[in-house]
């Protein structure tokens, strides 16, 4: 070989070289992962992009320094570190805390490597590390979460047994039961861990669990196993129970005992029938005797009525000017009398009849009840306008039409001196349900009334003022309550008053 061209093939091996050089420069300095090498003594020879962006530093801050991002409580650990890499034990994946330039806390794994020269000599330290703090942080979380339901699972009242279903679903094994469950259960997971649940309960078979549990397994879809009355000689207890799957080869059951649960309702229900029957028989007997003494009440007050009738019509002229006076007094006392003695009836007969709920034409009651007092609206010249439309509503015909009058009535009653009363009628839809509205331009009221006006014998003014008996607006109430409805009021003292209904819609 001549000396030239020995030279040449050292040129060339020397272009390769530095070819060779650029393209690991490149590498190392586009990793995005930082690749930091030392010397032997431990001082930074290169920094790359990557470590910059994780630690804060950049190269010219740390090349030819002690490595600035080792934690104080780091520093033996660390330095141990590098003697063992030197001595060709490299570090694989060790993770550690860092500390960033501001101050900050960076979890990085760290892989460490010797660098060796052409001869084989050592030289330093390649260290390459991985910003692993989301992951570091991930982990963390699910540990915590992990042991949280751990704790959870040991400590809930409520029974979990977790089960591996095996050759195909031929079977289904134990694999855990926490703490309740084997309380509620009477067994230890010593008895019972890889034995067929057949084998430990028996009945589960009987009683359908065991194909709800094969079911489950089948389809992914969760499932509730209503309350079942579990006996099979050792074991006496209701259990409801909610089973789901976990994995492909795993389910899990929730149960609880409810067997006290079950007795206390029973007998709730059993003390609820009996009060209800004593209510109902309560109420019977109140609603005879109230029908029973404004029914006879009403011939003694006929009596006293047409008495002073008679003596005011035949002896007026006998009798002093003052007992005249009084005799005014006692026809007037009868007639309020008469009037509260019918509402009474009134009143006591609402729900005496069995109830009737059926679809009804919300227009056409509303119209028969203003036609029924038309001769009182044009009497008072009065003005009434109702909606051309309205849906048609569940209700019983003869209570809703109660209703519909009574707030007919209150509203041609209750107007101011000084103006002809002006009702309006229509409805509104709000979701499944009608609201009825009466709206007047009355004289109002006040709002600290609007609940109790609902009340019986409940009167805001005098008979003198306004004719009435405070028995109206109890019998819209205990009329739409009846019904599954509701009213109430919207009013202001002096700015009329809307009455709103609450009832059913049909829809056809």
């Amino acid at each position: 070989m001549t000396a030239q061209s020995a030279r040449r093939r050292g040129e060339i091996a020397e272009r390769v070289l530095a070819a060779t050089s650029e393209r690991l420069a490149a590498i190392v300095k586009n990793s995005p992962i930082a690749i930091v090498s030392l010397d032997l003594k431990y001082r930074v020879t290169s920094w790359n992009e990557a470590a910059e962006e994780i630690f804060g530093w950049n190269s010219s801050e740390v090349i030819g320094k002690p490595l600035p991002y080792i934690p104080e409580n780091m520093r033996e650990e660390h330095a141990r570190m590098n003697e063992e890499t030197l001595r060709g034990l490299s570090v694989l994946g060790k993770r550690f805390v860092s500390i960033r330039k501001d101050g900050s806390e960076v979890v990085v794994k760290l892989f460490n490597a010797p660098i060796r020269n052409d001869k084989g000599d050592l030289e330093g330290i390649l260290a390459i590390l991985e910003d692993v703090t989301a992951q570091h942080k991930a982990e963390a979380a699910l540990k915590e979460s992990e042991l949280r339901f751990r704790r959870l699972y040991m400590n809930m009242n409520a029974g979990v047994a977790i089960f591996k279903v095996t050759n195909s679903g031929e079977d289904v094994v134990f694999l855990d039961m926490n703490p309740a469950g084997c309380k509620i259960t009477g067994v230890t997971k010593e008895e019972i861990l890889g034995r067929s649940v057949r084998g430990v309960f028996p009945k589960v078979v009987e009683l359908g669990l065991y194909v709800t549990m094969i079911e489950v397994w089948k389809t992914g879809r969760s499932k509730h196993h209503p309350v079942m009355n579990y006996r099979d000689g050792k074991l006496d207890l209701k259990v409801e129970i909610f089973v789901y799957r976990n994995r492909p080869d795993e389910i899990v059951a929730v149960f609880e005992d409810v067997t006290k649960r079950e007795l206390t309702l029973q007998e709730l229900e059993r003390r609820v029938w009996y009060r209800t029957k004593e209510l109902e028989e309560v109420n019977k007997e109140l609603e005879a005797f109230t029908y029973s003494i404004t029914h006879d009440l009403k011939a003694p007050l006929r009596a006293i009525k047409g008495f002073s009738k008679i003596i005011s019509d035949r002896y007026s002229e006998l009798i002093p000017e003052e007992c005249t006076r009084y005799l005014g007094f006692i026809l007037k006392a009868g007639e309020d009398m008469s009037e509260l003695i019918t509402g009474l009836l009134e009143y006591s007969k609402v729900g005496r009849s069995p109830l009737n709920v059926e679809i009804h034409s919300l227009k056409e009651i509303v119209d028969e009840c203003v036609s029924t007092l038309s001769s009182r609206i044009e009497e008072e010249y009065a003005s009434v306008q109702t909606a051309s439309e309205m849906p048609n509503v569940y209700v019983d015909r003869t209570l809703m039409k109660r209703v519909v009058i009574n707030l007919l009535q209150n509203s041609l009653t209750y107007h101011k001196p000084e103006e002809r009363a002006a009702v309006k009628i229509y409805s509104e839809r709000r979701g499944e349900w009608v609201h009825l509205i009466v709206e007047d331009n009355g004289i109002g009221i006040s709002q600290k009334f609007h609940e109790r006006i609902f009340n019986i014998f409940l009167r805001l003014h005098s008979s003198e003022d306004f004719p009435g008996s405070g028995i109206g607006l109890a019998i819209v109430k205990k009329s739409i309550t009846l019904m599954g409805g509701d009213v109430s009021v919207q009013s202001e003292l002096g700015e009329g008053a809307k009455f709103i209904v609450k009832i059913k819609e049909a829809r056809l």
